[in-house]
């Protein structure tokens, strides 16, 4: 249909997105402090949105209009705008309830677990209102302001199950502004649309439907707390340290995410989040699909600075997965066991994010062992493994369970991460849980025993570290790099280094074992 014209020739897209311009010029001050929420927004936003939000959507092709509508509208865009992944987005949900054919392959059964994750049927009867009346709920849901966790400023933000559902309910129609220059330079891009449009993986999408279906039969109770830690770093805590190393638990099989402890590494992005909403399918992204709760964070927490870390607690998993990267599918419903529970509702389980170093972009990866650089990695863990401030400090800590921090897209040498995430969790006074998910990251459970049996201290080993890291930056360049980049398999042997320089040896493994010894 024609667009409808004012008296004075202007379209009413076009008298919108100048009403809208206004308001985050007038907001323009309260987007460096404050969640823009749609309901806290002055005309035209917010009656806009309660009028698309009151209409009955029976069909997929209804809620693809209603979502390309309020894109267009609420956040000032023209169809011209739109790339060709977002105009294909535009028919997800037609997509998605489509008939599939069936194909005969090897992943039929993956397929039909894929398939049946949403019913088209109890969609649009149950979830998709429950989704309209949620968001349609925020005036009463958040009647005081939500602040910024900004950088350089410890504090937390602590909000009702509820409430994170609403600003996902939001987030999923489009209605969330975070569109002003503050939040584009310090803030994660919080496309939510993106999962229902991007060349994101498929499964992506059905992780927060299926999330979205839980909330819809019954809302949790509880709270989840978003918390950045900001702490300067301070060379001579790890120079002076008699912190005793605590033995660390190295695991071949398992994963972070089913381990029984309560603390989980989230190897982040300095923008949290990563690439979550952006096609991005490594540990960060699939933790954060897997626990929605997770998602507000990109909207409430400005870039980690290089001595801060984000806690989030409370956060529960609802999805479970199996692949990884490209090849992630979803893999069905997943129910935390009753023990991760408080009486109040809220889950135990914590996720510190902690962002690494990025070797690949240094111009030569001997780079990262440099001690002012391993000092960063170090505190920045050490940082993340530290309990919460308003943490029972009497009260023994869990473990941490982590793994390949910064090994993967990062690059980062796998000795060395072990030893750094070692110091960090043993001067925090918690046990390290190692995952290695099967990969050789070196004589691990032999250094550590060498240095256990030695009675090393958190002192001795960071100085060890540091000057080993200072011989490999003297090499000669080009024997550096044939060492670090040279075949597959004979990379650098870090922790023969480090034992070597404290004067130890390892101790060989029992021959009787077929697998890692386990410490």
């Amino acid at each position: 249909r024609h667009p409808q014209m004012s008296a004075q020739g202007t379209t009413v897209h076009e008298m919108r997105a100048e009403a809208l311009r206004a308001v985050l010029r007038v907001c323009g001050e309260r987007t460096k402090q404050e969640l823009l929420l749609p309901s806290r927004l002055p005309d035209p936003v917010w009656p806009f949105v309660v009028h698309v939000l009151s209409q009955r959507i029976g069909t997929p092709e209804q809620l693809d209009r209603v979502m390309s509508l309020l894109n267009l509208q609420v956040h000032r865009r023209s169809v011209a705008d739109l790339s060709d992944d977002e105009a294909r987005g535009r028919a997800f949900f037609a997509e998605l309830f489509a008939p599939k054919p069936q194909q005969g392959t090897k992943d039929d059964a993956q397929d039909k677990v894929e398939a049946d994750a949403i019913d088209q049927q109890e969609f649009f009867s149950l979830t998709l209102p429950f989704l309209q009346a949620l968001a349609l709920r925020m005036p009463d849901l958040f009647p005081d302001s939500v602040p910024l966790l900004l950088p350089g400023q410890q504090g937390g933000v602590t909000l009702t199950r509820e409430q994170v559902a609403c600003i996902l309910a939001h987030s999923f129609f489009g209605t969330m502004l975070t569109t002003s220059e503050y939040c584009c330079a310090h803030f994660n891009a919080f496309t939510f649309q993106n999962l229902f449009s991007y060349n994101v993986p498929g499964a992506f999408s059905l992780f927060i439907l299926n999330y979205f279906t839980r909330l819809a039969k019954r809302m949790p109770t509880g709270t989840v707390t978003y918390w950045r830690k900001s702490v300067p770093s301070n060379p001579e805590l790890w120079q002076r340290s008699t912190q005793p190393l605590l033995t660390p638990r190295i695991e071949a099989k398992g994963s972070i995410e089913r381990s029984e402890t309560t603390l989980h590494a989230d190897f982040a992005n300095k923008y949290i989040g990563g690439g979550v909403l952006r096609g991005g399918c490594v540990q960060e992204e699939i933790l954060f699909v897997i626990r929605p709760e997770c998602l507000p964070a990109l909207l409430l927490c400005a870039k980690m600075e290089d001595t801060e870390s984000i806690t989030i607690a409370g956060a529960e998993m609802f999805s479970a997965y199996r692949g990884y990267a490209r090849g992630v599918r979803f893999a069905g419903d997943y129910c935390e066991p009753p023990e991760r529970r408080l009486p109040c509702g809220s889950v135990v389980t914590q996720i510190c994010a902690m962002d690494s170093t990025i070797a690949f972009l240094l111009p030569n990866r001997a780079l990262q062992f440099r001690a002012d650089l391993s000092l960063r990695d170090v505190h920045k863990a050490y940082v993340a493994f530290c309990p919460l401030p308003a943490s029972d400090q009497k009260a023994s800590l869990p473990p941490v369970a982590t793994g390949n921090w910064g090994c993967g897209a990062f690059c980062c040498d796998k000795q060395l991460k072990f030893v750094q995430q070692w110091l960090a969790a043993s001067q925090a006074g918690r046990e390290l849980w190692y995952f290695t998910f099967g990969e050789n990251i070196g004589p691990a459970a032999e250094f550590a025993k060498a240095l256990l049996a030695a009675g090393t201290t958190v002192g001795a080993l960071w100085g060890a570290t540091c000057t080993v890291g200072e011989q490999l930056q003297a090499e000669a360049a080009l024997q550096v790099k044939a060492v670090l980049h040279g075949p597959p398999g004979e990379p650098i042997n870090f922790m023969e280094l480090v034992l070597h320089q404290l004067g130890l040896q390892a101790v060989s493994p029992t021959p009787a074992s077929a697998t890692p010894p386990q410490l």
